[in-house]
């Protein structure tokens, strides 16, 4: 059976998680979110990383019961194990959300990149798609090194704002205003941000210590980028009106512009380095849980092929490549991170009853982790993430809702279509 090489230890894990919260969120969606919660963006901040926080820590416990790089398709795997037709479809929607966050930050990628030469969006965004691409075939040693610079620079540029803003008088005057209608939409929209917590999960079998490094690094991941998600939402609404941050392709250019014009080429740079990054441990993630669904036989073996002795699974890198490049021409990146946010907050559900499910069938080993607040065995955390997650799919429309049933259905598709091949064998 192929495995994953163990090469990840704590600090390689947090940058992958800090790294991939960071790229996603300030410098991709941050203009439509401003524009919705207006002066209470921080409300919406706050909200989000508390859902992702109560999803963190269901994440923490199975992955270290199930360190396998499956995650969420292993977990449900286990806990439901008549029920294969829920564990493939929730495994395919992951790697689809894997390719639309890539897809995502690769459109917002192009459009930082305008502030420098002029090039069509789609093919730009193609372009950098195919390159992180390469690098994650090469091996994840490399792609690791590129992570953990990446991620600096990208706190460097946040760091920039978060210093223009805190020179403004307007600075968390805020704080104390009520909340607006636009919170929670906007909270819906914000939660694209926190996506990579989860991704941590997926690496677990290529971490040397899962059972004390993923809970660390998922916590810590979350809480930390939360602070400065705060800030630069403060930041952003003492620079500039919200309203005007509204389908503005490059929105932390304009927030800067209002502090120093001086400083717009280095944050537009640092953009593209953020969005980058992001794009790299999207395909990265998604690609070990088409790996892991191969490995165990609900898809093809070629998926399990590994390249060279660093281990990358190549083919199921280029197959995760494949589905974001076909999302690229819908062109705007609102509605590819609703999509995605939609879609993480149904997996983000099933992950929970996962657990609860598990705590029934038997307790943890006293090594690994444990989601604090019990019942008897049922865990009230993951009860509560539910209720916030039905409460927060409410907040999208239509055109999001039709998105994700087609990608559920066509999940469904594929799992019917191979188990009548294998049935007829």
């Amino acid at each position: 059976m192929a495995e994953l090489k163990k090469t990840l230890g704590l600090p390689s894990l947090m940058f992958y998680g800090i790294g991939m919260i960071l790229g996603a969120g300030i410098y991709s969606v941050l203009g439509p979110a401003a524009s919705l919660a207006q002066d209470a963006i921080w409300m919406s901040f706050l909200i989000a990383a508390f859902v992702a926080l109560l999803t963190g820590l269901s994440y923490a416990e199975l992955a270290t019961r199930i360190p396998e790089a499956g995650a969420e398709y292993s977990y449900l795997q286990k806990a439901l194990p008549n029920r294969r037709l829920i564990s493939f479809v929730v495994g395919l929607v992951v790697c689809v959300l894997g390719a639309a966050t890539a897809a995502t930050v690769c459109l917002s990628f192009a459009g930082y990149l305008q502030g420098f030469i002029k090039l069509p969006i789609v093919p730009t965004a193609f372009g950098l798609l195919l390159l992180v691409t390469l690098i994650n075939i090469i091996g994840l040693q490399i792609s690791s090194k590129v992570n953990i610079l990446f991620t600096l620079i990208e706190l460097g540029g946040l760091a920039i704002v978060i210093t223009l803003g805190l020179q403004s008088e307007e600075f968390a005057s805020d704080l104390s205003i009520t909340p607006n209608s636009g919170v929670l939409p906007a909270t819906a929209l914000l939660f694209f941000s926190y996506l990579g917590f989860e991704n941590m999960a997926a690496l677990a079998e290529e971490a040397k210590d899962a059972k004390r490094h993923i809970p660390i690094a998922i916590i810590a991941s979350v809480v930390l980028t939360t602070v400065v998600y705060v800030l630069v939402g403060l930041a952003t609404i003492a620079l500039v009106p919200p309203e005007q941050l509204l389908g503005d392709e490059a929105p932390l250019v304009k927030v800067v512009a209002a502090g120093s014009n001086r400083m717009v080429p280095v944050i537009q740079g640092i953009a593209l380095f953020a969005t980058a990054n992001t794009a790299l441990i999207a395909i990265l993630s998604a690609s070990r849980v088409l790996f892991t669904m191969g490995r165990k036989k609900d898809l093809p073996d070629a998926l399990t092929k590994l390249a060279s002795k660093k281990g990358s699974p190549w083919i199921a890198t280029l197959a995760v490549f494949a589905v974001a490049a076909c999302m690229l021409p819908l062109g705007s990146v609102e509605v590819v991170a609703k999509l995605a946010s939609f879609i993480s907050l149904l997996v983000f559900a099933t992950v929970h009853i996962a657990l609860i499910i598990l705590r029934f069938d038997g307790s943890p080993k006293s090594d690994t982790f444990r989601v604090p607040l019990s019942i008897g065995r049922l865990p009230l955390i993951p009860c509560v993430g539910i209720l916030a997650i039905m409460f927060m799919m409410v907040q999208f429309n239509g055109q999001v809702y039709g998105l994700s049933a087609g990608v559920i259905f066509m999940a469904s598709a594929v799992y019917f279509v191979l188990e009548r091949k294998r049935n007829k064998k």
